[in-house]
């Protein structure tokens, strides 16, 4: 992730009309500065396409809940800050053209070599701070393991993410009745035969 140039700290309604009148690109607003989001790769596309599809096949039919994609934003709270991960599920019911998450409960970032430094140790803890999200994942991309985090109705997030290894392995998410497999969160991707 690199800074845009600009002269000065912008808010939100700023940022918006920017974001609008891009023609490409995707950005990040962090405490009232723009940064534009690194350019994902054919295997970090699959991975969250695979993500979106097994979400929504799952919410099939449940009127609250819905999945949304990179292009929505996460608004962090406290901060004038606004994230963007690869795919979640939300509840509520925002307005069509919201940019914006109405109430994000799983967020799920596929980790980028270049970006996974600022994934782990900035955007977890920010994804943390919101009060709706349950559930957090980070995917890697070149083997078949996920780490997740859980937070428990009413309590705390835990200091450790729980790690998700293998391809026989499933990320169990029984606040939607789903165990997604990571062989199906993977399809399409080959990883070498250790694996």
């Amino acid at each position: 992730m690199s800074a845009v140039p600009r002269p000065r700290k912008v808010g939100l309604d700023e940022f918006y009309r920017f974001v609008r009148s891009r023609d490409g690109g995707r950005y990040e607003l962090v405490d009232g500065e723009i940064f534009d989001i690194a350019v994902a790769d054919r295997r970090h596309d699959q991975i969250a396409a695979n993500g979106i599809r097994l979400l929504g096949n799952a919410l099939a039919g449940q009127a609250k809940s819905s999945v949304f994609t990179l292009d929505t934003f996460l608004r962090i709270p406290g901060w004038t800050s606004r994230r963007q991960t690869d795919f979640g599920i939300e509840f509520g019911n925002p307005p069509e053209d919201s940019l914006e998450a109405d109430q994000p409960r799983l967020i799920a970032e596929t980790l980028l070599e270049t970006t996974a430094e600022i994934d782990l140790f900035d955007k977890v803890p920010a994804y943390q701070t919101i009060p709706s999200v349950e559930v957090i994942l980070a995917i890697e991309p070149d083997s078949p393991r996920a780490r997740v985090w859980r937070r428990p109705a009413g309590g705390s997030w835990p200091p450790r993410s729980e790690r998700v290894d293998g391809v026989d392995a499933t990320i169990q998410l029984p606040q939607w009745d789903l165990a997604m497999r990571l062989a199906d969160l993977y399809g399409r991707i080959e990883f070498p035969s250790s694996f």
